[in-house]
């Protein structure tokens, strides 16, 4: 007969109250903090590629100084630029679509996409001859230009909104990474502790995740951004209008998987074509597939399959659906929750009697 005694109802009150008080203050905490997770999101992502700069930063000046030396340093490399890119191409950005609407009444604001569909007429005639002879892109676009240019002009009034929420996200990406830096090696033995992995795996987790955030950000946006200045170059010396934009909006592409480059490039050089344009356009487009795609096909998966220890489809799968789910943040999130879910796989591969882990035999 148990005569271990009967917990009463205080107890009970007691109990399943701090569980409830610890329950509401998590999702209190939640709450408060979710509008600065893509600022914290980011200085994490910025404090493990800045650690070994900051190590050394830090050695030399301490850590305070050092801690602020590697902020204004990531601040020069990344924020700066930014903000002068994010101002260019708003600016370019209204200024067409204000061209785009300010021209809608007398069609010379559409005279480019007229132009495509003209164009793309052509090149499909023999074709839609034989399967449908009434049907024409052109005189759509003629008949709806003005509805095409009022759709156009709708997110000119979202621009400066999303423009000053980006610049505050960035403001408080820098000032949270410089406390990142500053208290990252205090910081480590807590997240450690508070893990519920043992310390071993703990630390395996943590260079993994290092190790997906350098991979993806060599493999997938610096990839990006080398194909971005290129195409670039070859809007401007091709004659391309508002190549700032174009060139910003292709290395965003370029991160997406599925799109990429192509998505601008070639638009850009049927606008050349249809324009009378020849060279220029069959310039634009060689340079695109030889030069810029080509980049995105040999470097990209060499670099992210060497430091991810992915398979490429399900790296592909994970920046697809990190940026479906969370946006440009995604791009770092979906591979680092991937490579979470493997590593936890290993661990249940071990609890349950798997001789070999995932993780080292990829390795």
């Amino acid at each position: 007969m148990d005569s271990s005694p009967q917990p009463t109802f205080e107890s009970k009150y007691k109990h399943y109250g701090f569980w409830l008080l610890v329950i509401a203050a998590v999702v209190g905490g939640i709450v408060v903090l979710w509008p600065f997770v893509p600022a914290i999101l980011w200085a994490s992502v910025m404090a493990v590629l800045m650690w070994p700069i900051h190590k050394k930063f830090s050695k030399r000046l301490g850590g305070n100084v050092g801690a602020l030396a590697s902020t204004l340093l990531a601040l020069a490399i990344v924020g700066l630029p930014l903000v002068f890119l994010g101002l260019a191409v708003t600016v370019q950005a209204g200024g067409l679509l204000r061209e785009f609407a300010e021209g809608a009444t007398d069609g010379t604001g559409v005279v480019t996409l007229e132009s495509i569909g003209h164009e793309i007429d052509r090149m499909i005639e023999p074709v839609t001859d034989r399967l449908a002879p009434n049907f024409q892109i052109g005189p759509w676009v003629e008949s709806n230009k003005d509805q095409i240019a009022q759709s156009l002009t709708k997110p000119l009034s979202s621009l400066a909104v999303q423009g000053v929420q980006s610049l505050l996200t960035l403001v408080f990406a820098f000032l949270t990474l410089f406390f990142l830096l500053r208290d990252g090696a205090r910081l480590s033995p807590y997240v450690v502790a508070l893990s519920p992995l043992p310390p071993d795996r703990t630390t395996q987790v943590l260079a993994r995740m290092s190790n997906t955030i350098h991979g993806v950000f060599v493999g997938v946006i610096l990839v990006a951004i080398a194909q971005g200045l290129l195409a670039t170059l070859a809007y401007v010396f091709t004659g391309v209008p508002n190549a700032l934009l174009w060139g910003a909006l292709t290395i965003m592409l370029c991160m997406i998987p599925l799109l990429g480059a192509p998505i601008v490039y070639v638009p850009m050089a049927l606008i050349l074509l249809a324009n009378g344009k020849t060279w220029e356009g069959v310039a634009l487009l060689a340079t695109g597939f030889l030069v810029v795609s080509q980049i995105d096909n040999l470097l990209k998966p060499w670099v992210i399959g060497a430091r991810l220890l992915m398979h490429p489809m399900a790296v592909f799968f994970a920046l697809l659906g990190g940026v479906l789910s969370m946006g440009p943040i995604g791009l770092m999130a979906g591979p680092m929750l991937l490579a979470l879910l493997l590593m936890l796989h290993d661990v249940v591969r071990e609890m349950m009697g798997g001789k070999q882990p995932a993780a080292e035999a990829h390795s």
